[in-house]
């Protein structure tokens, strides 16, 4: 259990680094990034420039150069770079206008999280059918008992 005071000393020595960390405060490299993670702490070493880059689309590295571009404010260069490899990415098989963005369904952000919505509007009506069956099952079940059941004595 992580109390206030170990999440304040966990913000404190979080620019060393999750195994770091660990070692200082006694617990477990997983439980640090757990904690971290719930706590919204970054564990990234001060100089740290890994990660993806704001805008940088998934699974495309990019060139060493266009970070410092970034670094140093050029973003135009940075557009022009995502519209290249935009022309270069397959588009969405759903609506033919948009490249690829989601590697898990195959279709653009806008189309997958569409596909999404209709998938959880399917589930619902299967819930509400499924409601509407049990409600049916059971004033059923009240009708049987109600005829089964003595009559009352005068």
């Amino acid at each position: 259990m992580w109390t206030t005071k170990d999440i304040a000393d966990l913000r404190a020595v979080a620019c060393m680094g999750a195994h770091e960390c660990a070692r200082v405060l006694g617990r477990s490299v997983g439980s640090v990034r757990w904690a971290a993670y719930s706590h919204r702490i970054s564990l990234r070493q001060k100089g740290c420039l890994r990660g993806l880059i704001l805008g940088q689309p998934r699974g495309i590295s990019l060139r060493g150069g266009l970070r410092e571009d970034l670094v140093r404010n050029r973003r135009d260069e940075l557009i022009q770079e995502r519209a290249r490899l935009d022309a270069e990415a397959d588009l969405c098989p759903c609506c033919g206008k948009r490249p690829v963005r989601v590697a898990s369904s195959g279709f653009c952000l806008t189309c997958h999280r569409n596909h999404l919505a209709d998938l959880h509007s399917e589930l619902l009506s299967d819930d509400e059918a499924l409601r509407r069956l049990w409600a049916a099952r059971q004033a059923r079940k009240a009708a049987i008992d109600a005829l089964d059941a003595p009559a009352p004595r005068q």
